[in-house]
């Protein structure tokens, strides 16, 4: 049985990192009876200092048979600690999951490539896209310009779950030894989709799950709603860290020019398992990102019968023709705000064949067997 050592920032129990975490905790748990998992995070999650309860930090702490995690903490995460790690480990495989961490990204990748003859994996979350690397752009082109000049990725697999990725990194001129397909795999729990949201004409519930962050466009949200006098009653309400303090500012100041008829709540940061009963109470997801990989919280919200409003800017196309939601250019503010209305005028009746169409089309989304094979062809 082959050796996974998965470095990453934030783990489980962790969840304010969003996506990554469930990405890599999906893989573990729909693997782990074929190889054997080693993850090395750090011991709080993500903008919280306090460790995690019930784990013994700085040793591994065995969470089944076959999957075991690390958790380093603040005080004693350093150069040493990730060496001292690598070198004590026995291991086939080094997964990396992300780009621009020092010590969970860029550190075990050079140690890898310059010191150990063994295979790394680096899974970029979309970082390497257009759109990630725009934020920040400055440092992070200067790093990718430094890893191409010295051939950091020549012997590394690149991983991306989604082939919009594959041009991007392409253009990037990175040079890996190959670019390896494998999609996200789905929560291993199987979740209740049927949504309890009753759909009264008139009146609509949209809820944006996400960081509240520039790349997730909540502001871009909100001026949709701000921008027209809509016929109608809207709740919207929002989920998620505030990862920019100043960005959140200016949403805010939106919120309270909005009108009566429009109430916006924030609830702060929700926690994995109560992602689908939140879903489960509105009518639509409305993420307007500007850009995903993949898109975990668009996947949930059809899991959990909650059709979407989205962007353009993700895998999940043509959502108007299967009638599970729309995928707008953000170029175009006019149409956001009809459908918008249009989603305000459904009826029970109609909201509920566009709800059901949308947890089919989670139920027939995946092809476990297949999926399973990708990841096989990427641990060979």
């Amino acid at each position: 049985m082959k050796k996974i050592l998965i470095f990453i920032d934030w783990y489980l129990p962790g969840y304010r990192a969003g996506g990554p975490i469930r990405s890599v905790a999906n893989m573990v748990s729909h693997l782990s009876d074929r190889y054997q998992f080693l993850v090395v995070t750090r011991d709080t999650d993500y903008m919280d200092p306090r460790p995690h309860k019930e784990i013994e930090s700085n040793n591994w702490n065995k969470i089944s048979d076959n999957h075991s995690v690390y958790y380093i903490s603040k005080d004693t995460l350093s150069i040493k600690k990730i060496k001292e790690i690598i070198k004590a480990t026995d291991f086939d495989i080094v997964y990396i999951n992300g780009v621009y961490s020092f010590y969970f990204s860029i550190l075990p990748l050079v140690l890898i490539r310059y010191f150990y003859s063994k295979t790394s994996i680096v899974a970029p979350r979309g970082m390497l896209s257009e759109q990630g690397l725009g934020v920040k752009s400055g440092r992070k082109k200067l790093f990718v310009m430094i890893a191409r000049i010295f051939g950091l990725y020549k012997k590394s697999i690149i991983h991306i779950t989604g082939n919009t990725e594959r041009p991007d990194i392409e253009n990037l001129h990175l040079r890996p030894r190959r670019i390896c397909y494998a999609l996200n795999f789905p929560p291993f729990a199987v979740l209740d989709n049927q949504n309890k949201c009753e759909k009264t004409s008139g009146k609509l519930k949209l809820v944006f799950i996400a960081r509240i962050a520039p790349e997730k466009n909540l502001l871009f949200a909100l001026k949709c709603l701000q921008n027209t006098e809509y016929k109608g009653h809207i709740d919207f309400d929002i989920y998620g860290a505030i990862y920019h303090q100043d960005y959140w500012n200016i949403c805010n100041s939106v919120i309270k020019d909005l009108p009566e008829n429009i109430q916006v709540n924030y609830h702060g940061q929700l926690d994995n398992n109560q992602v689908s009963e939140v879903l489960q109470k509105h009518h639509f997801t409305f993420l307007p990102t500007k850009g995903e990989s993949f898109g975990h919280s668009i996947l949930e919200s059809f899991t959990a019968g909650c059709p979407v409003i989205i962007s353009d800017q993700t895998p999940w196309k043509d959502l108007k023709d299967k009638q599970i939601g729309w995928d707008i250019s953000l170029d175009n503010l006019e149409l956001f705000t009809s459908t918008i209305q249009f989603a305000i005028d459904l009826n029970q009746q109609q909201y509920k064949q566009m709800s059901d169409k949308a947890a089919e089309f989670a139920r027939n989304y995946f092809d476990l067997p297949q999926i399973v094979e990708s990841y096989t062809t990427l641990f060979e």
